[in-house]
């Protein structure tokens, strides 16, 4: 399987634009400890939550895309992110298909405004744009291809109005057992799920105190939305969780 490069000056650019706050430790602590039953009062602290997770969910997507390259390729040319955040699955898919257009929906203002700076860092705002949105309100094509990560373990809706939301595909990153509730919910709506995998990898040398690993565990699926025409060339990749 090739490996990708990850791009670790840029994310150390991006961790000094952010900077590191006093208090982001003692947040990691908690988001870690309490894992998806944590819940952040983004209004308030979303700098020290970026400050303490950017680069650690940047990379946890970035792998999932990697996979997914390698499996069945990773060639959209457009797509939309929904609940955004401040853009770590869009930045990790940019750098990896460079040609790709990314729509950004994410309703908390100041998210937003780290996201739009992380951009401008990273040289993408001419193709990754935000839609200031309540994603469960938006109307976006369902021909788009859809990203989620770390949305639907803060989701507190239901399993009926979270499956409208995937569209002909959806490429998920999120906590294990998320994921393992997500694929329940979508084969008893009669959907589909492939590219199922739970494994670590290595965080590079100079990006581990950043993230405070030296592994970390990425977990992503693949659901199909039910009832409409699936993207050409995917094949069913059920490889369970198995740790690698």
């Amino acid at each position: 399987m090739q490996q990708l490069e990850v791009p670790s000056k840029q994310l150390l650019n991006a961790q000094l634009y952010l900077g590191r706050g006093d208090v982001f430790l003692s947040l990691r602590r908690h988001v870690e400890q309490r894992g998806r039953l944590s819940t952040i009062d983004y209004d308030h602290r979303s700098l020290e939550f970026n400050q303490a997770f950017f680069v650690k969910n940047f990379l946890k997507c970035f792998f999932y895309i990697e996979y997914l390259k390698n499996v069945v390729g990773f060639d959209y040319s457009q797509a939309v992110d929904l609940g955004a955040g401040s853009g770590a699955f869009s930045f990790a898919a940019k750098f990896i298909n460079p040609d790709i257009k990314i729509l950004m929906l994410e309703k908390n203002c100041k998210q937003v405004q780290i996201g739009n700076g992380l951009s401008e860092i990273f040289g993408f705002q001419r193709d990754l744009s935000y839609r200031v949105c309540d994603v469960y309100k938006e109307s976006v094509s369902p021909q788009l291809p859809r990203f989620i990560s770390f949305f639907a373990c803060e989701s507190s809706k239901s399993a009926s109005q979270f499956m409208p939301l995937l569209g002909s595909v959806a490429h998920i990153v999120d906590y294990p057992e998320v994921m393992r509730s997500r694929i329940i919910e979508q084969k008893s709506n009669g959907g589909e799920y492939s590219n199922y995998v739970c494994f670590q990898k290595a965080v590079p040398d100079c990006l581990q105190a950043l993230v405070g690993q030296k592994l970390i565990t990425i977990s992503g699926v693949t659901l199909h939305g039910k009832d409409i025409e699936r993207r050409s060339g995917a094949r069913i990749v059920c490889k369970g969780m198995a740790n690698t």
